[in-house]
């Protein structure tokens, strides 16, 4: 049987994550690396401080006390007594019952803190509940008239979904394999324990993979399972390892997967067993970082001693041996508590910097329609192969002669040829044209030569976990954003669209909210509106957690999600919820929705006339007729019809108006003029067109020609119910597709040129609408179809293309937009490096065990969190950034993260020369600023001074508030206030920036 400091080490190596020895990755790959040393500090350290704190007690008498017995019970025997009968014996022998045996007390010591911290951890999180007793739980209240309090509010979900369903990894010799998620069973309830059976990673039972030419699909399922997940893992492996030497189609696949990737544990390891490691633990483990471990856990430390250790009814029972025993156990309970705490906040707090840090940008890309791309620039683009495949992918120039068709670009008389030429460029100037295809050279010249570029954007496009795309956008966009709307995974009984640690699963989805809403309300302007989209499964949940930012809840909105099947007797649920908050309180009834004919379907019937065809250009209303509906409910909908949609035709030749219809009795009289003679028509079978057609001839001209004008309509009031219309499309193959109806009616509540922010983007369905509304747009996407969908989309959007709203506004075949890629907190603990200074430590334990518990992970990753080396060359710092789960040396764009830490925004970026670069730009708060980037290798100081001085600019007049140049230099400086300077390092305000919470 375990001893208890075995138990407590145990804990303690749980804690730790020392029992993940085989995992090279995140912060496990940091903690292994110290690993000896935390383990030396666990297992001997602790011991020692523990046996030397109980020592305080001082028990040194006890041996007298025994001696003296001794020899009092001989002596009385030797004289013929009982020695049971002197109370002088009964004395001392009570006084060595009262002792308390020093190993005892150990014990105890460490049974008490196994319990503690057993208590609140759970799969590599720390639970901030607090257990008043065993199974008993007190929640923290301030007197709150309504406290919603969930096991993960105090920490930040770092979770993303990207691996939980998506794993794909590149062999070593090119192939590519991926791990997916397939369906599985799931409980009807938030538990995670059905009796003994936990969720885990199943190697799919029927059909384990799939060959695609130089791809392998492996598939999973997630499922309740009583057995181990390493012992899942290791029958997954086995599976695998038995195929891919048996079955043919797999045997392309066999060296690359089997290829050894040792660690120092397990030398034979491959690199299959590698990833599916890596696969099941990145999605097991490390989904919350808390927010402040160490005040937690010191608080629950004392709730826990004065609760579950010192029982104050105990105090006046016990003899003042006992009661200077017991304090000396609860002091040494408190103390080896704090050092433990004080250890693993340090590994909280660094992990907890990593994921605040502002993360760098690894890519800027630009997607440009040709009509803004200057025509020098183009005798290189002919020549871009690349960008001629992805045209003949996403516009298909390959299947049309002459210029693109589909009414997307301008028809011209030069037709596409391979390779292209530059007159095919100019007939097709809505042609969009993406960056990443071209040198950095090229995007510096397509840069340089447009000014205000910026403002020339219609969006940005962010491919990132959102919680870093919203943490990076805070200065430039502080209080800018109109309308930001989400539509978030749904809490569903499943883990369809969101990994979730599944012992708190409501809990998880409330911090992931929580979190990013707490980001973006700083975004948000005064005049700002706020849309969530959820169901059933979490509204109960979003009320609350809105109602908790201090903003002003508008209403409920009704939207449509399904519809019964004909003869079903089931209540299916037909709507979901669109949740509307303000920034302040102002009146949310004064917004109106201008109507025009496509927005309504009406139901109609076939009054009178002819059952032929208009003609295809003729304008009007298309109605849907019900099957069986009764005359009278039809003339109510047609008078309806009529009161809102104005209709009148006229003659093409002469002008003559011969209709503006009011009411059906109006009609109906006109109908049996002579003069004017309208035809009711059957479009189809299932449609009928209402409204007025060609009049056998003009009766002032005799022109058979007419058009049809509509009027307009009314306009009407919001209100709750939009169940009028659509809120689910599948335009662009996204199961959760929202319609871009609904997107426009959001949107309305807007003024043109206002930004509109959604950080679950999805398809893009919102930032799609919000560009043919006219507005600036942000979208947030971490998962794959960034490029596959949403990226393609705009590219779409942005040439013209006429689906959805497309209609109803007058969009330019014209466009421009960034997109930008971030680091994400993954990358970041990926490129840490582990390296102890220097300098000589001092000999005692207390200074070496202080920067062990206190300093340690700072002070040695330090180096590689920020480093003064990138800054001599800034155009060439590279970064480890992981790209189908494997490390990849990539450039970092320290130009752009440092617009973003600044908040700039920029009108003129120039590279004069090689190896400089100038951004000019406002600020936020309106400081005007030039930021001189330089690679110090080629321009030292006296270049840059001569540079300076050439250019006219000065550090002296008030052209520009505030200048910011990386490396040393000779300009003059002037103090702008008691704490700042005209001209700044670029590399101090960009590390004190990167790393303000």
């Amino acid at each position: 049987m375990a001893t208890p400091f075995e138990k407590f080490t145990l804990v303690l190596k749980d804690l730790f994550m020392l029992d993940q020895a085989d995992l090279d990755f995140g912060i496990y790959r940091i903690i292994n690396q110290k690993r000896n040393e935390i383990e030396r500090f666990l297992e001997k350290d602790l011991k020692i401080q523990v046996q030397a704190l109980l020592k305080e007690f001082d028990n040194s008498d006890t041996e007298a006390v025994q001696k003296e017995l001794k020899q009092l019970t001989a002596t009385l025997l030797g004289a013929g007594m009982n020695p049971d009968d002197s109370p002088k014996v009964q004395e001392l022998r009570k006084k060595l019952a009262a002792a308390t045996n020093p190993s005892d007390m150990e014990a105890d010591v460490y049974s008490h803190l196994a319990t503690f911290f057993n208590r609140y951890y759970d799969s590599g999180d720390f639970m901030s509940i607090r257990r008043y007793k065993k199974d008993v739980y007190a929640i923290p209240y301030e007197g709150e008239e309504v406290k919603l309090h969930w096991a993960n509010a105090d920490q930040y979900y770092i979770k993303t979904t990207e691996n939980f369903q998506n794993y794909t990894f590149i062999t070593t010799d090119g192939k590519t394999v991926h791990f997916r998620l397939r369906d599985a069973s799931t409980e009807l309830n938030n538990n995670k324990v059905q009796s003994d059976q936990v969720r885990r990673f199943v190697i799919a039972e029927e059909e384990v993979y799939e060959v695609n030419g130089d791809e392998l699909c492996i598939f999973f399922t997630y499922e309740l399972n009583p057995i181990s997940q390493k012992d899942l893992s290791e029958k997954a492996a086995s599976v695998l390892i038995n195929k891919l030497q048996s079955e043919a189609d797999l045997l392309p696949f066999q060296t690359g997967l089997l290829s050894k990737a040792p660690t120092e544990k397990n030398k034979t390891r491959t690199l299959l067993e590698k990833h599916l490691n890596d696969y099941v633990s990145k999605n097991s483990f490390d989904y919350f970082i808390h927010k402040d471990l160490s005040g937690f856990l010191r608080r629950e430390l004392d709730f826990y001693i004065k609760n579950e250790v010192l029982f104050i009814d105990d105090i006046s029972t016990r003899s003042p041996e006992e009661f200077v025993a017991y304090l000396t156990q609860v002091k040494t309970i408190k103390a080896v508590g704090d050092k433990l705490i004080t250890f693993l906040a340090q590994l909280e707090d660094f992990q907890k910097k990593l994921w605040l840090k502002k993360k760098f940008v690894v890519e800027t890309n630009y997607c440009i329609t040709l009509d803004r791309v200057p025509e020098e620039l183009y005798n290189e683009i002919v020549k871009n192969e690349s960008q001629r495949k992805e045209w003949v992918s996403l516009f298909a120039i390959d299947e049309i002669e002459g210029s693109v068709g589909n009414d997307m670009f301008n028809s011209g008389t030069v037709g596409y040829s391979e390779p292209l030429s530059i007159d095919f460029l100019k007939q097709n100037p809505y042609l969009v044209l993406d960056t990443a295809f071209f040198d950095e050279k090229f995007k510096q010249q397509l840069i340089s030569s447009i000014d205000n570029f910026e403002d020339q954007l219609d969006g940005t496009l962010i491919n990132s976990e959102n919680f870093q795309a919203l943490n990076i956008l805070q200065e430039k966009y502080n209080e800018t954003i109109r309308i930001q709307y989400i539509d978030p995974p749904f809490n569903l009984n499943s883990n369809a669209d969101y990994a979730y640690s599944t012992n708190y699963k409501d809990s998880t989805w409330l911090t992931l909210l929580q979190n990013r809403i707490q980001l973006c309300k700083k975004l948000l302007n005064s005049n700002s509106l706020f849309f969530v989209r959820c169901d059933y499964h979490g509204n109960h949940f979003v009320r609350y957690i809105l109602d908790g930012f201090e903003l002003d809840y508008k209403s409920e909105i009704l939207l449509s999600r399904s519809r019964n099947e004909a003869g079903s007797t089931k209540m299916d649920v037909t709507h979901e919820f669109l949740y509307l908050y303000s920034k302040k309180d102002y009146d949310i009834e004064k917004y109106k929705i201008n109507r025009s004919v496509a927005d309504i379907k009406w139901t109609g019937f076939l009054m009178a006339g002819e059952r032929n065809p208009p003609e295809r250009n003729f304008m009007g209303v298309i109605i849907y007729p019900p099957k069986g509906q009764h005359f009278s409910l039809i003339q109510q909908k047609v008078d309806k019809l009529l009161k809102e949609f104005h209709l009148r035709l006229k003659c093409k030749s002469c002008g003559a108006l011969y209709y503006n219809a009011e009411s059906t009795e109006s009609l109906t009289k006109k109908m049996k003029s002579k003069k004017e003679k309208f035809k009711f028509y059957d479009i189809s079978t299932n449609t009928v067109f209402y409204g007025v057609e060609n009049l056998d001839n003009c009766c002032d001209c005799n022109s058979k020609e007419f058009v049809v004008q509509y009027l307009g309509a009314p306009e009407e009031y919001i209100n709750d119910n939009w169940l009028d219309i659509s809120s689910y499309s599948r335009s662009w193959d996204f199961k959760t597709e929202n319609s871009e109806e609904l997107l426009e009616r959001v949107i309305l509540f807007s003024n043109e040129k206002d930004f509109v922010i959604d950080y679950f983007s999805g398809s893009g369905t919102t930032i799609a609408t919000a560009h043919k509304m006219n507005r600036k747009w942000i979208g947030v996407e971490m998962g794959e179809y960034f490029d596959t969908s949403i990226l393609k989309r705009m590219k779409n959007v942005i040439s013209g293309e006429k689906s959805g709203i497309s209609s109803k506004y007058s969009i330019k075949n014209s466009g421009c937009f960034k997109y930008i890629r971030l680091e994400q907190y993954e990358d970041t603990l990926n490129n840490l490096i582990i390296q102890k200074p220097d300098t000589l430590f001092d000999s005692s334990r207390s200074f070496d065990e202080g920067y062990l518990l206190g300093y340690m992970m700072e002070i040695e990753t330090r180096g590689s969190l920020f480093n003064l080396k990138w800054f001599v060359n800034p155009f060439d710092v590279v970064m480890k950034i992981t790209k189908q789960n494997e490390l990849k040396e990539t450039k970092i764009d320290l130009v752009e993260t440092f617009n973003y830490l600044i908040g700039l925004n920029v009108y003129n970026t120039s590279y004069p020369k090689d190896g400089l670069c100038v951004v000019e730009g406002t600020t936020r708060n309106g400081e005007k600023s030039l930021v001189i980037w330089r690679d110090c290798t080629k321009i030292d100081s006296e270049a840059i001074n001569d540079f300076f001085i050439r250019s006219a600019y000065s550090t002296l007049d008030h052209e520009y508030d505030r200048i910011y140049i990386n490396g040393d230099n000779m300009l003059q400086n002037i103090r702008k206030d008691e704490d700042h300077w005209k001209v700044v390092l670029v590399e101090e305000e960009f590390s004190k920036r990167m790393f303000e919470a």
